[in-house]
């Protein structure tokens, strides 16, 4: 039987860096310890704390979604470069549930190098989505878009 597909109106959360507690904006720069940086330039953030983060990152919790994880689900993340159209310009992450585990919530990084460096500047088209094999549906996140850009 083929999976059915349901649209959620709800999305992961990004982050700066990993410590999942800045919330990302719209544009990413490429190094947080340059002073020129948009996180400082153009979002006013605060350097002695920026300096450190690196990369950006997703995070589900478990709660948001409409079923509960069972052993052999996934979630997949597919990042690409639609500004370069550079079929290389691509980030893929999948987080599978393993039997007798209760995850609390999925996340992925995309750290400075190679991710960021890998997916390059320009407008970056984030996809994720959570499969199901007990309900036997993929539920589709909303789409994000993101910019990177130098420095």
């Amino acid at each position: 039987m083929p999976f059915r597909y349901k649209l959620l109106s709800i999305e992961p959360d990004y982050y700066y860096s990993d410590f999942f507690q800045d919330a990302l904006e719209d544009h990413v720069g490429f190094d947080h310890k340059d002073p020129l940086n948009v996180a400082y330039t153009l979002y006013n953030k605060p350097y002695a704390r920026f300096q450190y983060h690196g990369g950006f990152s997703l995070i589900v919790s478990v709660g948001m979604l409409p079923v509960n994880p069972q052993a052999g689900d996934t979630w997949n993340v597919d990042m690409q470069n639609i500004t370069t159209g550079n079929p290389s310009a691509i980030f893929n992450h999948m987080s599978t549930v393993h039997p007798g585990t209760a995850p609390q919530y999925f996340a992925t990084g995309v750290s400075i190098r190679p991710g960021m460096y890998t997916l390059g500047p320009g407008i970056i088209e984030i996809e994720s989505f959570f499969t199901s094999n007990a309900t036997n549906t993929v539920y589709v996140f909303p789409t994000k878009q993101l910019t990177l850009v130098m420095p």
